[in-house]
């Protein structure tokens, strides 16, 4: 249910900005709202890359049960990890712990994951690799996000995002950018994903009351991938913006786009 992820975001907010790591309000935001695309979807949350556990206390709020919360770090810090996923959610952790990533992610059961949250290691092959090793574990249904996305300091990872979105082999699509992060949904599933984004987003702006707004300034046939912006100067910019030449039109010919 919307009004619950945008609950956890409001009462969870200081608390977040007080943990140590990488993950920040806008990232907060953005991950509440397509975690709660997956309310009525099932299967685990796999994380690769883990921190402090700042992000990974926020994915524990949504592992039901027979769901599991896997996560994937070469350098643990497994008392840091408990101590802020235990901040950042009212659920017992229902963690499995893995060190080791080629191995265990071959070992993950396939087509069961509903979200994949990539943050591992940062160059070009062990992005598209942890993306080539993922989209097996993912569900019809489920959505990959790829940190450091459009990071200054890690052009490659980027580079290596849209090389493998762009490999027709792997049929998906990247179809919203927002905090430095990439959302991925396989193509089957790009028009379901789109219209939940569109349709909910003035009211979980509304629930949330953050400074943010939803881009599409091309057309979909354009372009298959949306943004969401902070507001910042744009105070005459109203939940979302549009075309370039016309941005209170936004476009809705994402319908049939595979």
């Amino acid at each position: 249910m919307l009004k619950n992820h945008a609950d956890n975001f409001v009462n969870k907010l200081e608390t977040f900005n007080s943990i140590e790591g990488w993950c920040n309000q806008e990232q907060f935001f953005t991950l509440e709202y397509i975690l709660s695309f997956l309310d009525n979807i099932k299967g685990d949350i796999i994380e690769l890359g883990v921190f402090t556990g700042k992000s990974a206390g926020i994915f524990n709020n949504y592992i039901d049960e027979g769901e599991t919360l896997k996560l994937v770090d070469m350098n643990m810090q497994y008392d840091t990890i408990n101590q802020n996923i235990k901040k950042l959610s009212d659920k017992t952790p229902l963690v499995e712990w893995h060190n080791e990533m080629t191995w265990c992610i071959n070992s993950f059961p396939q087509g069961q994951a509903k979200f994949i949250h990539i943050d591992a290691g940062h160059s070009y092959d062990n992005c598209w690799n942890d993306l080539n090793m993922s989209l097996p574990l993912l569900n019809d249904n489920g959505i990959i996000a790829v940190d450091d996305f459009f990071m200054d300091i890690y052009p490659q990872v980027t580079e290596a995002t849209y090389n493998f979105v762009g490999d027709p082999n792997h049929d998906v699509k990247l179809f919203l950018y927002s905090g430095h992060k990439a959302y991925i949904c396989k193509s089957r599933n790009y028009e379901n994903v789109v219209r939940y984004v569109i349709d909910n987003f003035k009211e979980y702006v509304d629930l949330t009351k953050q400074p943010y707004y939803l881009n599409k300034s091309s057309t979909f046939l354009d372009s298959r991938t949306m943004s969401i912006v902070p507001i910042g100067d744009n105070k005459n910019i109203h939940y979302y913006r549009g075309l370039d030449e016309d941005n209170s039109i936004f476009p809705n010919d994402f319908i049939n786009i595979i």
